[in-house]
């Protein structure tokens, strides 16, 4: 179907396509340590942070403005002393550590508002 333009910002439609694999919502970096808008406002963040057993600060650039939902972080070392855990979060940052002392690299993903 066609869109509608309706007021300042409103589409209205009842079926709507991207044939270039690319709708951009709002600004967005597609950086390894990046973010983009989800719609509804949700934003999605995404990194790495080298973290050990007293080091692992992620920074949430731009930072939240609400809440911070959810926070996911995986290693990419195996064995039980590697296994990353958040244990501390603000809307501008968050902690994730291991429980060795040798560093290794920790994926992560963020959603929030």
């Amino acid at each position: 179907g066609a869109c509608t333009y309706i007021g300042i910002g409103t589409v209205n439609t009842v079926t709507a396509s991207v044939s270039s694999n690319t709708l951009n919502l709002g600004s967005f970096t597609n950086a390894a340590n990046g973010y983009t808008y989800l719609p509804n406002g949700i934003r999605l963040m995404w990194g790495w942070v080298s973290s050990n057993s007293s080091t692992g600060t992620i920074g949430f650039s731009p930072a939240f403005t609400s809440n911070v939902y959810s926070i996911t972080a995986t290693s990419n070392t195996v064995g039980p002393t590697y296994v990353p855990a958040v244990t501390g979060f603000t809307k501008a940052a968050a902690t994730v550590l291991t429980t060795n002392t040798t560093s290794v690299n920790v994926f992560w993903t963020a959603i929030g508002v």
